[in-house]
């Protein structure tokens, strides 16, 4: 099992997470693209190619700085460029927003179609004896809407037994 362990406390990944088997992508004897290695079929554009070609190792060494990119897109948006921030990717871009907006004692939505929170769902489980994602949903809606919230409340009630 994955743990990282602090001065206070165990934090644990979750049940899910700790039993998702591992990926092995099959690199040998590849006959076709693996769109989920974000390879593409038509390859790059010949601007794209144009600019490779100017590249050199030094540039290849640094960070591109964001700035000048961020004008462009908030321009073509109709922005300024403050409203702009371009990330690595979407895990980047959640970490930024976490880091930004909550505290360590804000609470996460666990149902986000009814805004029920991990605390909300815990309470009803435990003061309600409940034992059913049916009777969580009776109690407070969670799990009444696209029911994405299913993994998360079926957990919480496995921790329970």
């Amino acid at each position: 099992m994955s743990t990282t362990t602090t001065a206070m406390n165990t934090v644990k990944a979750r049940r899910l997470v700790v039993e998702m088997p591992e990926y092995h992508p099959p690199l040998a004897e590849r006959t076709a693209l693996r769109l989920d290695f974000n390879e593409n079929t038509f390859g790059p554009s010949p601007r794209v190619m144009e600019r490779l070609q100017k590249v050199t190792a030094e540039g290849l060494t640094k960070y591109p700085e964001r700035e000048g990119v961020e004008r462009i897109v908030a321009q073509h948006f109709g922005l300024a460029p403050a409203q702009v921030l371009l990330t690595n990717g979407v895990d980047e871009a959640i970490h930024l927003m976490c880091c930004a907006f909550l505290e360590a004692d804000d609470e996460a939505l666990i149902c986000t179609c009814f805004c029920v929170s991990e605390r909300t769902i815990e309470r009803e489980i435990q003061d309600n004896n409940l034992r059913t994602i049916a009777e969580v949903t009776r109690a407070c809606n969670a799990g009444g809407g696209c029911r994405s919230c299913y993994p998360l409340i079926e957990e919480m009630l496995a921790s329970k037994s």
